[in-house]
């Protein structure tokens, strides 16, 4: 498994990193609009190869989990932090220049314990803060 290393703004203002050390799974979202479109030639008649239903508006969105490595107790405050912060990116394992911006879609957290859970691990969330098709204005 990869490490990921998530950079995240505190409760205290600081810059805090988060290492997520096990499995990590990408997900993809996107939208389209659609509508109907004439095919038929000035002489009437169409080709049938041709796409009468035309799609427009690409978007698309990306995401992904990550999960924690077996843990301390003490970790839930950790993470309570991170998913309120409002400002959070992630390192490129590959090239630690890289620095994306992310947010963190997980909304809540059932916080384990180890007399209750044994181990204590957690799948964290995130989706990336920009768009594939990049549309910037």
């Amino acid at each position: 498994f990869t490490p990921y290393k998530v950079v995240f703004v505190n409760k205290y203002g600081a810059l805090q990193d988060m290492y997520f050390t096990l499995m990590r799974r990408d997900s993809i979202e996107t939208k389209h609009e659609t509508f109907k479109r004439n095919i038929v030639n000035s002489t009437g008649g169409y080709n049938v190869r041709q796409h009468q239903t035309k799609t427009y508006n690409f978007q698309g969105t990306s995401s992904f989990t990550l999960n924690t490595p077996f843990v301390n107790e003490e970790f839930n405050e950790t993470l309570e932090e991170l998913m309120l912060s409002k400002k959070i990116w992630i390192v490129n394992p590959d090239d630690l220049l890289e620095v994306y911006p992310v947010v963190c879609t997980t909304k809540s957290l059932q916080k384990k314990t180890s007399n209750n859970d044994k181990l204590v691990q957690y799948e964290i969330g995130f989706k990336h803060a920009f768009d594939i098709i990049n549309k910037v204005r």
